[in-house]
């Protein structure tokens, strides 16, 4: 007796409809969690404030984001102000920092103050190389967003 073959046809084809469904449906789940991925470190990103984000950088908890990371860093021009009342301090500092090889277009005294302040031109200023190494020698200093600046980052050494 001849079996029908129809009815194994019919599997063969709503099994192959099932395993192309899966597929889809697999490519479709891998894409959302990509996205809710991204979503997720944005909003860590976005929501630490400046020195956190910092330190989550350097502990490679998060990536940086494009506009953090420039793809031509240019050496910034520093300034260095001492407001300390203590001779030698501004001068110090620009041998350090021309030591790292950046330039130094100013040096001198400004009012006395406590603590040190770093100026940056524009906020990139503050992301880059430049701008994260010299918070990190003055990790208590107050931080400004100063347009009007003649140079891009000045540096203010207080008491």
């Amino acid at each position: 007796m001849i079996e029908p073959l129809g009815e194994d046809i019919v599997m063969q084809g709503a099994s192959k409809q099932w395993q192309g469904g899966i597929t889809v449906l697999t490519i479709f789940l891998i894409l959302v969690i990509g996205v809710a991925w991204g979503y997720y470190q944005s909003q860590i990103t976005n929501s630490l404030p400046a020195d956190a984000t910092h330190q989550a950088l350097q502990a490679g908890q998060i990536s940086p984001e494009p506009s953090m990371a420039p793809t031509i860093e240019t050496k910034p021009v520093f300034s260095v102000l001492n407001a300390s009342g203590v001779t030698g301090v501004a001068r110090n500092l620009a041998e350090i920092i021309k030591q790292e090889g950046y330039e130094v277009g100013e040096t001198g005294n400004a009012q006395v103050q406590t603590g040190a302040t770093i100026s940056y031109k524009t906020s990139e200023l503050g992301h880059s190389k430049a701008g994260l190494w010299i918070q990190d020698l003055y990790p208590e200093a107050e931080v400004k967003i100063e347009a009007e600046l003649i140079t891009d980052i000045k540096v203010v050494i207080g008491k």
